[in-house]
């Protein structure tokens, strides 16, 4: 497991770099519409590659190789983007580096259950990667940008891109494997959007997840915005960020203590409201140091809520469908996420506290949606627990 997590921490850590991107076509272009599309096109491409990338994981296996490939592609687009100044290459680049995210999220989180016994132990370890790099890769970007500029944060994010190749390519062959049972392509894709939709838990706790995905996105954005209101410098938005992430860190490891009590999906509903309570203090916040605790504030739930998905889908979805139950909602929340990243520029004509203001509300509407997928399922079915589960 040490290796999976080294790997799975250094492609995350690469992942949650964007700020760098942003800061780099901010300054560029100036323009703070540009930089949420460059963003955008960055991840909303996952919302068709990450069925289909899910749907050959499971036909085919080979998971490390599918990684590696997109762990050089993505450094490969990033070394090009830094040369480039055009918007339309800017996009261009952007898009190519995230074409293929799925395989970060969801590819190396469907390797979990193959590797460790103990599920919830993996998962809330999976989800700490997650939210380690999520600390590590804005203030990384940040520091790197505000000391060297905003190309060589972007050149550290290829860097960074590459260096768990060896510890990725060295796990064991098992999690390349397909089940015996592994349906083709097309019936993989078919029979794991399926699930998503039929069974209500997965149903409820992906639907939360995806909508909370677009504050996310409006925030990753407005973050520089906010920091330049709080009396900043703009690359100060990667410490928001970072704050969050801090948070999530501290709130992933709760999962084991708290999910026989309440449950995977109550986790995930009440994490997502309580995120957005925390995204309403930071829009509140008078100053950096205030901002910097409430952005922690919002990341702790936001943390827990996500190991608390990641068991769901490891516990509610059968061997044969795992990678494509991860990799498809995995896509669907880095699409939101894009879509929340290209509202930013037209949101922030309320101002970053404003943006903010509507991110919170974006969580409470993601929360609410979740416990309607939930009820809205036969009473049977309401009543009877996901294969695989004791009901949590």
């Amino acid at each position: 497991m040490a290796r999976y997590l080294f790997a799975a921490f250094a492609a995350r850590l690469a992942d949650a770099m964007w700020i760098g991107p942003v800061l780099l076509v901010l300054d560029r272009t100036g323009s703070a519409g540009l930089a949420g599309l460059a963003l955008s096109a960055a991840t909303l491409p996952t919302l068709l590659t990450a069925p289909l990338i899910g749907a050959w994981l499971d036909a085919h296996g080979r998971r490390r190789a599918a990684i590696a490939v997109n762990q050089i592609v993505l450094a490969g687009a990033l070394a090009a983007l830094t040369l480039a100044s055009a918007p339309a290459v800017l996009i261009a680049c952007a898009g190519l580096a995230g074409l293929t995210q799925p395989l970060v999220t969801g590819g190396f989180s469907s390797m979990v259950p193959e590797l460790t016994e103990n599920r919830a132990r993996g998962a809330a370890l999976d989800s700490m990667t997650y939210s380690v790099a999520g600390v590590a890769g804005p203030g990384l970007a940040a520091l790197v940008a505000g000391l060297a500029g905003p190309a060589t944060a972007v050149l550290g994010q290829a860097a960074v891109a590459l260096a768990g190749l060896g510890a990725l390519l060295s796990l064991p062959a098992g999690v390349d494997a397909h089940p015996a049972a592994a349906p083709r392509l097309v019936t993989a894709l078919r029979r794991g959007l399926g699930r998503l939709v039929r069974v209500p838990g997965l149903r409820a706790v992906t639907l939360t997840t995806v909508l909370e995905q677009l504050p996310a996105g409006l925030l990753s954005v407005v973050a520089p915005a906010l920091a330049v209101e709080l009396g900043a410098r703009r690359a100060a938005g990667g410490w928001i960020l970072a704050a969050v992430a801090l948070g999530a860190a501290a709130g992933a490891p709760l999962l084991p203590a708290l999910r026989a009590r309440c449950g995977l999906l109550g986790l995930v509903l009440a994490g997502t409201l309580a995120q957005g309570g925390g995204l309403a203090l930071l829009g509140a916040a008078p100053g950096m140091p205030l901002a910097l605790a409430a952005a922690a504030l919002a990341g702790a739930p936001q943390g827990l809520a996500i190991a608390a998905l990641f068991a769901a889908r490891g516990e509610w979805s059968p061997p044969e469908l795992r990678s494509q139950v991860f990799t498809s909602a995995a896509g669907l929340r880095t699409g939101v996420f894009a879509i929340g990243a290209a509202l930013a520029g037209p949101a922030l004509a309320l101002g970053a506290r404003g943006a903010l203001a509507l991110a919170a509300t974006a969580c409470a509407v993601a929360a609410l949606a979740g416990v309607a997928a939930r009820v809205s399922a036969p009473r049977s079915a309401a009543l009877r627990p996901p294969a695989g589960t004791s009901g949590g």
